[in-house]
C-alpha cells in the first residue's frame, strides 16, 4: 500500500510540476506578446491608436496570469499537507517538497551565498 500512495504522489507531483510550468510559461509568452504590439506598431510607422484594444486585452491577459500563479504554488502547500496526513512526510516525492523560503525584503549577495551553501 505505501509503494502505491508513494507512485500516486510523484504522479501528482509531476502533474503539479507541469501546471506551474505551464502557467509560467503563459506569463512569458504574455509578456513577449505585451512588448511585441507596440514595438511592431512602432516599426511600422503604425498610428499609437491603432491595435489599443488589444494591447490593453493582453495587459489584462498578463495581469490575470500574475494572479493565476498564486494558485499553483496555494495547491502545492496543501499538497505537501495532504502528504503529511497520507503518511507520506518522510518521503521525498518530487524535485522539492517543500517551496522555497520567500522573503519580503532585498537580499544582499552574502546573504544569497549563504543560503546556497
Amino acid at each position: 500500500m505505501l509503494q502505491q500512495r508513494l507512485a500516486a504522489a510523484r504522479r501528482i507531483s509531476n502533474h503539479l510540476r507541469n501546471a506551474e510550468e505551464a502557467v509560467d510559461d503563459a506569463i512569458i509568452n504574455l509578456s513577449t506578446l505585451l512588448a511585441a504590439l507596440p514595438a511592431e506598431r512602432r516599426a511600422v510607422n503604425l498610428p499609437p491608436v491603432l491595435g489599443h484594444d488589444a494591447v490593453a486585452k493582453a495587459t489584462q491577459a498578463l495581469a490575470l496570469s500574475g494572479e493565476l500563479r498564486s494558485a499553483p504554488i496555494e495547491a502545492h502547500e496543501a499538497l505537501h499537507n495532504a502528504q503529511r496526513q497520507a503518511g507520506l512526510a518522510a518521503f521525498a516525492v518530487g524535485p522539492s517538497t517543500e517551496p522555497p523560503e520567500l522573503k519580503t525584503g532585498p537580499e544582499t549577495l552574502s546573504e544569497a551565498a549563504e543560503r546556497a551553501a
